[in-house]
């Protein structure tokens, strides 16, 4: 793209309040929640495919990002 990143940031940031990190951490837990909704495969299956290495680094992620362990979004299937 040619820009630093302080510039990607700044731009990002200008336009919608966040980060360029925090954009991406947003849509991986909307695309997370997207997937333990309608997608019935293993969580380490879900992770692996939203490109984490460790799915316990995902369920720690996704619990700081929803307040809930992604088995606990699939069993009451919450809003998020």
């Amino acid at each position: 793209m040619g820009l630093t990143t302080q510039r990607l940031n700044r731009l990002v940031r200008d336009i919608n309040g966040q980060s360029a990190l925090e954009v991406v951490h947003e849509r991986l837990t909307r695309e997370a929640c997207r997937r333990l909704r309608y997608i019935a495969a293993p969580v380490a299956n879900l992770a692996s495919e939203m490109g984490f290495d460790d799915a316990a680094y995902f369920s720690r992620f996704f619990k700081k990002r929803t307040g809930q362990t992604p088995l606990e979004f699939r069993a009451g299937s919450g809003p998020v």
